[in-house]
């Protein structure tokens, strides 16, 4: 008597198969990972400058709540280290910065009463993180606005606020 094996059908991907599906998936990731990459770094420029935006509303608005002026200062005299509002001697705001985002700032942002700036001339702040850069100018009546790029010594006539965030990047 002879024995005969019969092998099965057996549904599943061949050796090939599986390398050609891993290697359409690493090209996949490799044209996807750049883009992922910039946005990510955007998204820490977009945090940072919020953040420092909200520190200077808080001293604003802390000056004109208190009747005194108000002060945001650099921690520990470097910006990267994060910063804190003083009010009536008092610390009421402490924030840390982002990680990997390099702040470069006035000494201090001190405002009246008034909720005005005390140094009645444009100040900025310069973010910047790998190849991106945005800058925050705060003008004499307190208010503030993002432009891309590296600060310019003065305040722009008239701020450029279309797609800040998409050009931030070279």
């Amino acid at each position: 008597m002879s024995t005969k094996y019969r092998w099965a059908w057996v549904a599943g991907f061949t050796f090939i198969e599986m390398l050609l599906a891993l290697l359409m998936v690493a090209v996949l990731i490799s044209l996807s990972a750049p883009p992922y990459q910039s946005m990510i770094i955007k998204q820490k420029l977009r945090a940072t400058s919020s953040d420092i935006r909200a520190a200077l509303m808080l001293t604003r608005s802390e000056a004109i709540l208190t009747a005194k002026a108000a002060i945001l200062q650099p921690k520990e005299a470097e910006w990267d280290n994060g910063w804190e509002v003083i009010s009536d001697g008092h610390v009421v705001g402490d924030f840390s910065l982002n990680k990997h985002v390099h702040v470069e700032g006035p000494l201090h942002v001190r405002y009246s009463s008034w909720g005005r700036n005390t140094r009645n001339a444009c100040q900025s702040f310069s973010l910047t993180h790998s190849e991106c850069s945005l800058c925050i100018y705060l003008k004499p009546d307190g208010s503030t606005f993002v432009e891309t790029g590296e600060c310019a010594s003065q305040c722009p006539e008239k701020p450029n606020q279309k797609k800040v965030w998409h050009s931030a990047c070279k």
